[in-house]
């Protein structure tokens, strides 16, 4: 009978084990048909054919009381929080239409995830907007039309978000005369160029992707002020990002912004500049075939700021018949013929806190009344051969600027070795608790980049400044694999602008004070598992000598 007991319970044993194995290969047999065919059946969406759209919302009979009645309508009553739709379709334009034409409209509408194609009607374009405000035309595939992908004239307060736009001959995204629109996140290639807006004021164009255009620019304002182009990425297109003045010194492409873009692998200038009053910072201009910036006739009263400027085939900045720019804190380095490069008229710049590194020849000057450093500082050469008697990071000699301006570097900055850091605090194999000690360091550096420190070897890097606090978690974690009396390594660095890295060290020792717990965690944790095993296997040996009892 006890046999018997026995036998049945491994086979009820058996079959649960079996109704798991088979509760887990069904859930993962669902998960991998599910992956391998990309299907979400929240998120599925059902892509309509359908003719080309024409709405002018002062017609009677196209506007968009019409539309709400048509097949393709996707619902909203035209206001701010209930917007007219229009999306999930797929819309060749035949050769013979624009595939979605907007006109004289200031309801509020979106036109998303749409793929129109083969659009070439009065606008050549797979998207239309005319005369538009309120608008927003998101997350559409604007392929193949005859000329331009999404074309905008006479608008404002629209946005054109998250579209991809490629293989149109002309501009993939083109505006005329618009205002306020925001251009962002769109992905636009295979272009002749890929954003250009020509008498566009005040929009903003923001994190798009450009690559492979046949004939200009990637980003090309064309009579455009008061515009914000920041943190794009052009890559691999005739040019990086251009601003320019139809009529020269007419002043009608002034007071932009270009900030925080990447401009690489383009065929001519990362960034070409006719205006005036306009900043350029934060951008990265690198492995361009013509100049990392290039300021074009009568460009006057910009500032160029912060920007690496690298690698590029002729010149890292470039100015021709351009005067009163200020050109301070970019780092230039590694450009075929110059560093930087001032053709005759290039007048009254001035040039400070740059850094020339391994440049073929860090700089021409042929212009006149150029100052090559502010009232206290100039800029830091590699090849500078003076030197520095009293250390206050300023060389004693003039660093001479080749041209036939006589321009020098009266104050050029003296870097010659290593940061040196000096740790006041904490003391050196002093005793340390679990809170994170406090700390204070002393870096002699004139011109210092960044600091940090790391207690783990180098597994993480915290940045600090010379006053703070160890990470509290990162001490933690540590001090808990620990025992008391080990030691743990505070490794200090930093380094300067030139990429010197110096480093320091201290060594404290684990602590526990006698009013503790006086265990540390891993000896704790270690008790507690032994004196569960013991629980657990005396339980266990109780309960089976039960059972000899009762199978007697």
């Amino acid at each position: 009978m006890y046999k018997k007991k026995i036998i049945e319970g491994k086979k009820s044993t058996a079959l649960i084990i079996s109704i798991i194995l088979l509760f887990i290969f069904s859930f993962k047999f669902n998960n991998l048909t599910t992956e391998g065919n990309n299907v979400d059946n929240n998120t599925l969406k059902i892509s309509a054919l359908t003719s080309p759209i024409f709405i002018d919302d002062t017609v009677p009979g196209s506007n968009w009381t019409w539309a709400t009645g048509e097949s393709w309508f996707g619902g909203g009553s035209g206001t701010s929080c209930c917007p007219y739709i229009l999306e999930d379709l797929i819309i060749d334009g035949g050769g013979t239409d624009d595939c979605i034409t907007i006109l004289n409209s200031n309801k509020d509408f979106i036109i998303r995830n749409c793929t129109v194609y083969n659009g070439d009607g009065p606008n050549h374009a797979g998207i239309v907007l005319n005369n538009v405000t309120n608008g927003q035309i998101l997350q559409n595939n604007c392929t193949m039309n005859d000329w331009f992908g999404i074309y905008f004239e006479d608008c404002k307060n629209n946005i054109i978000s998250d579209n991809s736009v490629s293989l149109n001959p002309s501009p993939g995204i083109i505006g005329y005369n618009s205002n306020y629109t925001t251009i962002s996140d769109n992905t636009v290639s295979d272009s002749s160029h890929g954003i250009y807006l020509d008498t566009c004021l005040n929009n903003d164009i923001l994190d798009n992707v450009v690559y492979d255009t046949t004939m200009g620019y990637g980003i090309d304002l064309e009579d455009s002020p008061h515009n914000k182009i920041e943190s794009n990425e052009i890559r691999s297109c005739m040019g990086g990002i251009e601003i320019n003045n139809t009529f020269s010194g007419a002043g009608n492409a002034n007071e932009n912004t270009v900030v925080d873009n990447i401009l690489e692998d383009n065929e001519n200038s990362g960034i070409l500049l006719q205006g005036n009053f306009t900043e350029i910072s934060g951008n990265t201009c690198r492995n361009n075939s013509i100049h990392g910036i290039y300021l074009y006739e009568f460009s006057y009263h910009n500032i160029i700021t912060n920007n690496i400027l690298d690698n590029n085939s002729m010149v890292g900045i470039y100015l021709l018949n351009s005067s009163d720019n200020q050109i301070f804190s970019n780092e230039i380095s590694d450009n075929g013929l110059a560093g930087a490069a001032l053709s005759p008229d290039s007048d009254e710049n001035l040039f400070s806190e740059n850094f020339f590194l391994k440049n073929k020849k860090h700089a021409y000057d042929y212009g006149a009344n150029n100052d090559w450093n502010s009232l206290t500082i100039g800029n830091y050469w590699d090849n500078y051969t003076g030197t520095d008697a009293n250390y206050d990071g300023i060389g004693d000699t003039p660093h001479n600027i080749t041209g036939d301006s006589g321009s020098k570097d009266y104050l050029p900055i003296w870097d010659e070795g290593i940061p040196l850091i000096n740790i006041t605090s904490p003391l050196n194999n002093s005793n340390v608790g679990r809170d994170a000690p406090d700390f204070t360091v002393k870096i002699t550096e004139p011109n210092l980049d960044t600091m940090w420190y790391t207690i783990d070897g180098g597994i993480n890097n915290i940045t600090s400044t010379l006053n703070g606090t160890i990470d509290q978690t990162s001490w933690e974690t540590l001090w808990d694999s620990l025992v008391k009396g080990d030691t743990i390594t505070i490794m200090f660095y930093a380094n300067d602008t030139f990429g010197h890295l110096g480093s320091n060290y201290i060594v404290l020792i684990k602590h526990v004070s006698a009013d503790g717990i006086g265990l540390d965690f891993f000896t704790t944790s270690m008790l507690i598992l032994i004196t569960s095993g013991i629980a657990i296997i005396a339980i266990i040996s109780k309960i089976h000598s039960k059972k000899r009892i009762i199978s007697h």
